[in-house]
């Protein structure tokens, strides 16, 4: 069985988690999308809560064999929908596709569209998780 990401005319595929993975790419990708959210924004209480429940779905659908990006961008901010977004400055769809983002760029995949904020995210989210900070 190959690991790897692929692609092809069908779309972009991600590799299939199991469910070992489950706990810690939902802890991972919740802080990734908060530290986002603060990064292009400011501090907002519902960053942490928005962040975790994207994780939480987009997840749930890798574990259930999901693995191509459009589906999971259109399953997360489905999933979004009824989220109060009123104290935020984005929309399900901008939080389903930065976490496609996001997963692509741990994959491997080159990523339109990023600024020298999201090449370093990672790094900045790591040194949050050594620290206690996340």
């Amino acid at each position: 069985d190959s690991v790897e990401t692929r692609n092809s005319e069908q779309g972009i595929f991600m590799r299939q988690i199991v469910p070992e993975e489950g706990e810690d790419h939902t802890r991972w990708l919740a802080g990734m999308l908060k530290l986002w959210l603060d990064d292009e924004w400011s501090l907002q209480k519902p960053h942490a809560e928005l962040g975790r429940q994207a994780a939480v779905k987009c997840t749930a659908m890798r574990l259930e064999g999901c693995e191509e990006m459009g589906s999971l961008v259109m399953g997360v901010a489905s999933e979004l929908l009824t989220f109060d977004f009123s104290d935020t400055f984005v929309n399900s769809f901008e939080v389903a596709n930065k976490c496609s983002e996001i997963l692509m760029m741990r994959e491997g995949y080159e990523v339109c569209c990023i600024n020298k904020d999201d090449l370093s995210r990672q790094a900045r989210y790591d040194e949050l998780v050594a620290s206690g900070g996340e």
